[in-house]
């Protein structure tokens, strides 16, 4: 809508992973809201309030919070009448503490002038995530980091104003426990049933050494008390360093898929998973193996794609050994599909998402509607200039399985077909029916007239059978097409099914 963005917040200080400035954004049922901070001393927090237009609410320079020292790692919270902010800060002390403040939909605090302390250990306290509970509160998660080597995750309840709920430890519970460099906090809502899921790296401190990291998981009720044993479960503890983590629940929040970088082998980082049994905190089946190549593969993510069903993808450096000199030297996008019960619908080392030069990194994966996801990631490719970043982004596709049946017989398809377009020329949408192999995704794209890609999508690979997609006229940009004539074209494992269809509104 607006070619090359629009300015939408006033800062002037710049945004810093070390002093943790880096801007927040949340969208919630009174707008859309943006954090940053501004330079002059002390460093404070600005807020800004843009409504669907992206028009700035309160006014072009936002909403300066009241400090006295300087603010760092913001959290944006939404309220019943507006939003909230969390952030540590030091006052004139050596600590950080956690503190609390709260807007209402005009830009106005509502809490005391400096924000409410929620936390204050005598240690350096950094808020990670604020859950919203059932009955309208607000579970609080934090790292406390000291005295070294040791990080300890904690967690409480607050209410809309700040104040610790009645029962609950105001100095905080115990997520991981003492003598660990425990960090990297993870967490999700299971339902309104059971609580939340938190997943987390966890060292052993062997004096002032710390052991490789290991993975370790806890589910906590809405009441505060943990689920499984003190200190969580662990997940991984393999040789060597697992770290990076992501997860996803499936569709009846009975199991999760956990997914991370793996230095098991000592040599490079390869992608393993652990299903998880969230009922009674116990692990499925023996560790996933997503990749072996000889080559680094890092920060994975993982979308939950429909019932048991996952999407894996991952940043792979085997483009350093690329023989297209056009392609060589870079970090390219795989992916993997996985069905707890079933097994990988992907063989090991996965397909590629998106393999172009220089590198393709921070990877998102976001469900679009109906049984499209939306992939997008930072792209190093079109300048030929490494340290110059643009914004890409593709559709992925989940195709409708027509047969599965498990007691039909049928011989598995060991190549892909394609049956005529129908109805064809349409004007709701058009059917492609095809039979696909196992483990083997397809490139769908539509042309118009001219020759313009105007629909770009891939086909997540499943296990061998009949399948379904569907296409209803809409183009890349959302809008939809104008009559006319246009091509498709189905290409897969160097096979590729063209034809024509015609589209009458």
């Amino acid at each position: 809508q607006y070619e090359g963005g629009i300015q939408l917040t006033f800062s002037d200080y710049v945004s810093s992973e070390i002093a943790n400035t880096i801007p927040k954004v949340i969208k919630t049922e009174t707008g859309l809201y943006a954090t940053t901070f501004d330079g002059s001393s002390p460093r404070s927090i600005r807020i800004n309030k843009f409504d669907e237009q992206l028009n700035n609410v309160w006014d072009s320079l936002g909403v300066s919070l009241s400090t006295a020292y300087d603010m760092s790692n913001a959290l944006l919270i939404e309220t019943s009448d507006g939003m909230g902010c969390f952030w540590s800060e030091s006052r004139g002390g050596i600590y950080l503490d956690i503190y609390y403040q709260k807007l209402d939909e005009s830009g106005n605090t509502t809490l005391v002038e400096h924000g409410v302390e929620v936390v204050n250990s005598n240690k350096d306290d950094y808020i990670i995530n604020v859950i919203p509970t059932p009955d309208g509160k607000y579970m609080i998660f934090w790292l406390r980091d000291g005295p070294w080597p040791s990080k300890r995750l904690m967690y409480s309840k607050i209410d809309e104003e700040g104040n610790t709920e009645i029962g609950w430890n105001p100095n905080g519970n115990n997520l991981s426990n003492d003598g660990f460099v425990s960090q990297y906090l993870q967490v999700k809502v299971i339902d309104e049933n059971n609580g939340v899921l938190a997943v987390w790296s966890q060292s052993i401190l062997n004096g002032t050494s710390v052991l490789p990291t290991d993975i370790y998981a806890q589910t906590i009720g809405w009441d505060g008390n943990p689920l499984w044993s003190n200190g969580g479960i662990a997940v991984s503890e393999a040789d060597n360093d697992q770290s990076n983590i992501a997860f996803a629940l499936n569709e009846d929040f009975t199991k999760s898929l956990l997914v991370w970088e793996d230095f098991r082998n000592g040599s490079d980082f390869e992608i393993y998973g652990q299903v998880l049994n969230l009922g009674v905190g116990s692990l499925s089946g023996s560790p996933i193996q997503f990749s072996a190549d000889t080559t680094n593969q890092y920060n994975p993510v993982v979308s939950s794609i429909m019932g048991n069903e996952f999407l894996i993808i991952w940043e792979d450096e085997r483009g350093y050994y690329n023989e297209d000199p056009l392609l060589i030297n870079g970090v390219d996008l795989y992916g993997a599909g996985y069905i707890i019960g079933q097994g990988m619908t992907t063989d090991v080392n996965g397909i590629p998402i998106c393999i172009a030069y220089h590198k393709q990194q921070h990877v998102n994966v976001t469900h679009h509607i109906g049984e499209e996801y939306f992939l997008d990631w930072i792209d190093y490719r079109s300048s030929g200039k490494e340290d110059l970043a643009n914004y890409y982004g593709r559709t992925l596709l989940k195709a409708e399985l027509l047969t599965n049946d498990p007691g039909c017989n049928c011989a598995v398809p060991t190549e892909f077909s394609l049956k005529p377009a129908y109805p064809n020329p349409f004007n709701g949408k058009v059917n492609f029916d095809f039979t696909m192999p196992a483990r083997e995704a397809i490139e769908f794209r539509i042309y118009d007239i001219k020759g313009r890609v105007v629909s770009d999508k891939l086909i997540l690979p499943g296990f061998g059978g009949n399948y379904r997609i569907s296409w209803d006229g809409k183009v890349i940009d959302g809008n939809m097409a104008p009559s006319g004539i246009y091509f498709y074209e189905f290409n897969t494992n160097n096979v590729i099914k063209k034809g024509k269809i015609t589209y009458l509104k």
